[in-house]
């Protein structure tokens, strides 16, 4: 069967032989697949395109799904947003002749203006009914780790000179291995050295008939440990992190009602000592190690245990960083828990807006240049109100003025605030309660 498609101006084509009406396609005889992971730790989401059509996008350590085409030649793109620019820029091209039945993974990795496309090939793999193995491969795309072994075995091997599943150099993928489903745990070490360990995964159970993708990347402003590691499946693009329970998750608690007064929270049942003790209006804590799991937080008044005001239940996860918010007036606190997005990007700024200020109906917020007229600009965030979910934006490098008013109107009611910009921040602004309940109050901070 021939098949043919109709396009305008035959611009988008992927494989036309000429541009005139009978123009065909060679038969196919079978398809390949094909996907795309971001390995740039500093990069915006990566668009992912076959000839001028999009197939997928990429953030940081994330893949696409994976696409089947036929056997034949085709130019695969990769564009992205750079700094300052309103449209994205075509910054790499690869062409590569599909086989039937070989799955294709790029990597993308280096300088995003320049980045460089790994292409790792492989053959599709087909279970068989009854199979009780899984196909595994592992990756290395962190050129600050260097060299390094994997070690992949039963909880109670220890790794050891010669039981490695072989040496990863950065930009490298081992070929993949058949394993038999059941518990395993991945363990990296520096390269030649069994003893220097960088990585050691929690117990993992890997079901049979099934391919997975171990990869190590650079760690970004998330990670806790010195190494991250995802689990990628290959087939729908979904992945996961790996995570060293050697580095326990991360809460920063911060005070936000007013009302409240000075508070001592507890992460246990029943309450034996606080966690911390003495924390006022607006107070924000450093980052305290928690315990993965359901974890019972607890908030009492200062120096008096039995006089709880809030209680909630959080599942913790290994390798996180949370922060929890306490906001509301004093009769009726609410605890909000956000894992901030903590990246630097190089393309932007990240500027998140936290709000918790309770003594005034909604209001609007706005973001613009020092100097401009609040009477000529539209508001960035629209009815805000304490308690909602986090907002977050993007920004080009700069100076900028902040300011709240009432909501549908110019009236202002805090600002102007300045805040200057450079490309790689991570900025966060909590309006807060103030003192003049006619005013609101907006402190900024970096995620720290």
């Amino acid at each position: 069967m021939r098949r043919f498609f109709l396009l305008t101006g035959c611009l988008g084509a992927l494989l036309i032989t000429a541009c005139t009406d009978g123009s065909a396609f060679p038969e196919p005889t079978g398809k390949g697949s094909i996907r795309a992971i971001n390995a740039i730790g500093t990069s915006p989401t990566i668009t992912f395109l076959i000839e001028e059509r999009a197939i997928g996008s990429m953030a940081y350590k994330t893949a696409s799904s994976k696409a089947d085409f036929d056997d034949f030649e085709y130019t695969f793109n990769f564009e992205a947003r750079l700094t300052g620019d309103t449209q994205d820029t075509r910054i790499a091209s690869q062409t590569i002749q599909v086989v039937k039945d070989v799955e294709y993974t790029f990597v993308v990795s280096g300088d995003l203006v320049a980045p460089t496309i790994t292409v790792w090939e492989r053959p599709e793999r087909e279970f068989t009914e009854g199979d009780t193995v899984l196909e595994a491969t592992f990756a290395h795309m962190s050129p600050a780790l260097g060299d390094v072994d994997i070690f992949f075995a039963d909880p109670a091997i220890v790794p050891a000179a010669g039981n490695e599943i072989g040496t990863l150099t950065p930009g490298e993928q081992l070929p993949p291995i058949d394993i038999q489903a059941g518990e395993y745990v991945l363990t990296i070490t520096t390269a030649g050295m069994p003893g220097a360990t960088l990585f050691t995964s929690d117990i993992l159970s890997l079901n049979a008939t099934t391919t997975i993708q171990f990869m190590i990347f650079d760690t970004d402003g998330n990670d806790r440990g010195p190494v991250s590691v995802r689990l990628f499946d290959p087939v729908t693009g979904s992945a996961g992190s790996i995570v060293d329970p050697m580095f326990p998750p991360t809460m920063r608690f911060l005070h936000a009602s007013q009302d409240l007064g000075a508070v001592d929270i507890f992460i246990d049942d029943p309450l034996t000592a606080p966690i911390l003790e003495d924390q006022d209006f607006r107070g924000i804590s450093a980052e305290i190690d928690v315990p993965a799991g359901g974890l019972p937080i607890t908030y009492t008044a200062f120096d008096n245990i039995g006089s709880i005001l809030l209680e909630r239940d959080v599942l913790m996860f290994a390798g996180t960083r949370v922060d929890t918010y306490v906001v509301g007036e004093g009769a009726s606190p609410i605890s909000i828990t956000a894992l901030p997005d903590r990246r630097s990007v190089e393309t932007f700024a990240r500027f998140t807006v936290v709000y918790t200020e309770t003594n005034h109906e909604p209001l609007d917020l706005y973001i613009i240049g020092p100097g401009l007229d609040i009477a000529e600009a539209n508001p960035r965030f629209v009815g805000m109100v304490a308690g909602q979910d986090f907002v977050v934006t993007n920004l080009p490098e700069g100076s900028y003025d902040i300011y709240l008013t009432v909501t549908g109107e110019k009236t202002v009611v805090a600002g102007p605030v300045q805040v200057d910009l450079v490309l790689g921040d991570v900025v966060t602004a909590i309006v807060y309660d103030a003192a003049e309940t006619t005013t609101a109050d907006i402190i900024l901070f970096p995620a720290f």
